[in-house]
């Protein structure tokens, strides 16, 4: 089995994909040298509309978690603490995209 994940900075999803017995390949804009899994680094939405469907198709699940912090208390929090906020709004791009795959789709609610 294989899964995808983008959005990858985060080990949390990936390794517990690992530890269902799936193969990972993680996709995020920051290649970590930590990140224990095969990772490719690249802007989410440029590699999605770069990339064939089918491609995609090729993972059992796909996993995204892109930034949401404009949908959550976290904005509330990130002020609270004097950060600037993430401006960033992916949602909308990826639910889509994800959709026209047709695989799994565990991703931040707005």
């Amino acid at each position: 089995m294989k899964a995808l994940v983008l959005y990858s900075a985060g080990v949390g999803s990936s390794m517990g994909y690992h530890r269902e017995g799936f193969t990972v390949l993680g996709i995020d804009h920051i290649k970590k040298r930590d990140y224990p899994f095969e990772q490719i680094k690249a802007d989410i939405p440029s590699y999605i509309e770069s990339t064939p469907l089918e491609w995609f198709r090729q993972f059992d699940l796909i996993s995204a978690h892109p930034p949401c912090q404009m949908h959550s208390i976290t904005r509330n929090l990130a002020i609270a603490q004097g950060n600037r906020p993430s401006e960033v709004e992916h949602i909308g791009i990826i639910r889509p995209f994800l959709q026209r795959v047709g695989r799994m789709i565990p991703i931040c609610s707005t």
